[in-house]
């Protein structure tokens, strides 16, 4: 802790202790992960742009003198690194706040616990301030949603570059509480898109054994807090894809087609387009976990949804 605010840049495998107190000091990271939750970490620094992974194992000296003279003479960088970690300081919750596992699906809950989750919040939050005047369509979510930045980058480059105006706010594990918090702590405040596409309740399925009725209310308050904050964008909520508990997921799916209005709130179901011939998951479009897509399912994703998303764009041109 007395180190790191002297130096510049800092070079690391990416261990817990080291990633936790370089990003409160507005540090950029190189990170070359060996193993275990080094690999989860330098995953974080590169999806928020705070940094470059390297492989450990294949590096070259000139990848990573490449790699340090990039991040040193990259004075937007530390612009945002000073802005990220100045909010830091002066949010006492990430000290203070516990982990909480208690709040129903329709009430607020923070991880600010959890630094990385953190970060990504208030790096999105600085996003909004600077990007707002753009931002003509958003994607809201989980690790699903933020997967468009990853195994579906190309897909997102092809279809929703600069032209589109299309921002992420995805953050892995987010159930539907921890993205009321985001609402409710500035993440939003500003934005005037035309459309928000909402994707959300997969993790608390999976993780919080939440009921279908309990996350349709949770995703019907999330739909509130947006309109309360963008009065005039079109919410193209979507059903959840195929995972490992279909049964739940169609259940989720037909009480969230009830909370469409087809005037600020429209909803898609993406099932169909997602399963084989015998009305099984496709695995072909998923990762191993069958969870998230895989960079096909973006694809498909993409050719799902484009025709409801451009009718829903037109609406506020």
């Amino acid at each position: 802790q007395q180190i790191v605010p002297l130096v510049d840049l800092i070079i690391t495998h990416g261990g817990n202790n080291t990633v936790c107190e370089v990003f409160p000091a507005g540090k950029p990271m190189i990170v070359l992960p060996l193993n275990g939750d080094q690999y989860n970490n330098a995953q974080r620094v590169d999806e928020l742009g705070f940094g470059v992974r390297l492989d450990a194992y294949k590096c070259t000296s000139g990848q990573l003198l490449a790699a340090i003279d990039r991040l040193l003479n990259d004075k937007q960088l530390y612009k945002r690194l000073d802005i990220i970690a100045d909010r830091i300081k002066r949010d006492n919750s990430i000290s203070n706040q516990t982990l909480a596992t208690s709040a129903k699906p329709w009430e607020p809950e923070g991880k600010m616990y959890d630094l990385l989750w953190a970060l990504r919040h208030h790096y999105l939050a600085y996003h909004t301030a600077v990007h707002k005047a753009d931002e003509r369509i958003v994607f809201v979510g989980d690790s699903i949603t933020l997967g468009w930045e990853l195994l579906g980058a190309n897909v997102w480059s092809k279809y929703y570059g600069a032209g589109r105006h299309a921002y992420n706010y995805g953050i892995s594990g987010d159930t539907t509480s921890n993205l009321i918090f985001r609402i409710r702590s500035n993440e939003f405040d500003g934005l005037e898109p035309n459309v928000t596409v909402l994707m959300i309740g997969t993790n608390n399925v999976w993780h919080n054994n939440d009921t279908a009725e309990d996350v349709k209310h949770g995703i019907d308050a999330i739909m509130k807090e947006l309109l309360t904050k963008m009065p005039t964008t079109k919410i193209l909520l979507l059903g959840n894809l195929p995972a490992p508990w279909p049964d739940q997921c169609k259940q989720l799916n037909a009480l969230l087609e009830k909370l469409a209005n087809n005037k600020s709130v429209f909803f898609l179901d993406m099932w169909s387009a997602f399963v084989d011939k015998t009305g099984r998951q496709n695995a072909d479009l998923f990762v191993s976990d069958g969870i998230h897509p895989n960079e096909s399912g973006y694809e498909v994703w993409h050719k799902t949804m484009d025709p409801l998303l451009r009718k829903l764009y037109q609406l506020l041109l």
